[in-house]
């Protein structure tokens, strides 16, 4: 399964936040994972299927008010 990388926020810490706990994010996706960023920033990042989340399936989702709303809520939670 071909996958991108999605980033939910850039952090500026002095250590690495804690995902744990945290909701699992936007659907079909790996939980939230933090990759560092250097000079004390943290990205909050996962994985996420290109077949759910490449160009095609986001532009058919772009149309569909409820599934913009849903992929929002999802990203704002984590």
């Amino acid at each position: 399964m071909k996958t991108a990388t999605y980033l939910y926020c850039l952090v500026q810490a002095g250590r690495p936040p804690e995902v744990s706990g945290v909701p699992a994010g936007l659907s079909g996706m790996k939980p939230p994972r933090i990759l560092n960023a250097g000079k004390s920033l943290w990205l909050v990042a996962a994985d996420a299927p290109l077949s759910r989340y490449g160009t095609a399936p986001i532009e058919r989702g772009l149309q569909d008010l409820d599934w913009v709303s849903a992929c929002a809520m999802a990203h704002e939670q984590v």
